[in-house]
């Protein structure tokens, strides 16, 4: 798609409502998946993996997780992957709570915009009640209008859960930007009629952004509260 280049005029679309995604985007949670993916690791006897690693498997849920942690010359043993998600998401249950803290910039950010009387949602596809908790641990409890993490809705790319927040907020989604760090944010943005936002200090490269769809990048928090019309 279109790349849109000018901030200040893609800024114009009075933004009503605003979606993070949280993994990258809101918070730095690459150190407490690696914990996870590397208790596994270690239950099944597999080499362990670097952050570096982890960070090229995540993004997509973590069905799609223990397939790109097996072996590549196992990842098509369904039974096997099916094991190792199982472990995987019992291990994620013990370390989630390891992230601790927004990313700098965040919480001003997100005070700029609530004083704006903008609307703010979480979307996120890792499990809802560990979004929940995430949200409420790093940001107090009732801070966001709509928090949804992987329930019966489909994942993101798939715009369902974006029309939920929109829907929620009571806001046409046309009036609501969706930020996030990854390709599955810039599609689901795109399908859902939302401004599409990617940040470039998440898991994914400005690159793989941009190759996802029309999107505008930011790569610091001043320039995501200029684009949504904001001063920190």
């Amino acid at each position: 798609g279109m790349l849109v280049r000018d901030v200040e005029s893609a800024a114009k679309p009075n933004i009503e409502g605003v979606l993070f995604d949280f993994d990258g985007t809101l918070a730095d949670t690459l150190g407490s998946i690696t914990d996870a993916v590397n208790l596994t690791m270690e239950h099944f006897g597999f080499p362990l993996k670097t952050e570096a690693q982890v960070r090229l498997a995540i993004g997509n849920g973590a069905r799609l997780l223990a397939r790109r942690i097996a072996p590549p010359d196992q990842a098509d043993d369904e039974t096997l992957v099916e094991r190792i998600y199982e472990h995987y998401c019992a291990s994620y249950e013990k370390t989630f709570i390891g992230c601790r803290h927004p990313y700098d910039g965040i919480p001003e950010l997100l005070f700029a915009l609530k004083d704006k009387g903008i609307k703010l949602g979480v979307v996120s596809n890792k499990p809802d009640y560990m979004t929940q908790e995430l949200c409420r641990s790093l940001f107090g409890s009732g801070f966001f209008d709509f928090v949804r993490g992987q329930t019966e809705l489909p994942l993101k790319p798939d715009p369902a859960v974006l029309l939920a927040g929109a829907d929620a907020f009571g806001i046409d989604p046309s009036r609501c930007a969706m930020v996030g760090d990854g390709e599955t944010d810039v599609k689901a943005a795109g399908r859902a009629g939302m401004l599409p936002i990617g940040v470039c200090w998440g898991y994914r490269e400005k690159q793989q952004l941009i190759s996802a769809g029309e999107v505008i990048t930011v790569d610091t928090v001043e320039e995501l509260a200029r684009v949504l019309g904001v001063k920190l």
